[in-house]
């Protein structure tokens, strides 16, 4: 059952707009449902948008779900700006579980390489900074 909610609402996704899609699923990041959390996650990373990052980089700390946070990395490699290599790193230092740790380790290489290339892509503009 909890399966065919998930794919009915992938199917009524795929025919609005981004932007409305963005909306639905950071919303749906807060849901109670832990299935639909990390659909909505890996929905976002499809997305390809930078604006997933302020959504995605606090769940690295909030989060307790070890595998839930690896989706989230795995997330934010696809938006990969210096915020985002900030958090793998932040992440990095604090987190102990094998399979996550892998996960950052993973990040940071990926991270370290395409600033070795001057390719990540600039930070979007916070919502609290001035014109």
């Amino acid at each position: 059952m909890k399966l065919f909610l998930v794919s009915a609402l992938l199917f009524s996704l795929a025919t609005i707009a981004a932007d409305q899609r963005f909306a639905v699923w950071t919303k749906a990041l807060h849901h109670d449902n832990p299935l639909i959390r990390k659909q909505a996650v890996v929905q976002l990373g499809w997305l390809r948008d930078r604006r997933t990052v302020e959504h995605l980089v606090p769940l690295l700390e909030t989060e307790a779900d070890d595998f839930f946070k690896i989706a989230v990395v795995k997330t934010l490699l696809r938006t990969p700006t210096p915020r985002v290599k900030h958090a793998v790193e932040a992440a990095l230092r604090r987190e102990r579980s094998r399979e996550l740790r892998r996960a950052l380790l993973h990040a940071k290489e990926v991270l370290d390489n395409l600033t070795a290339k001057d390719r990540l892509m600039p930070d979007p503009p916070r919502k609290d900074a001035k014109p």
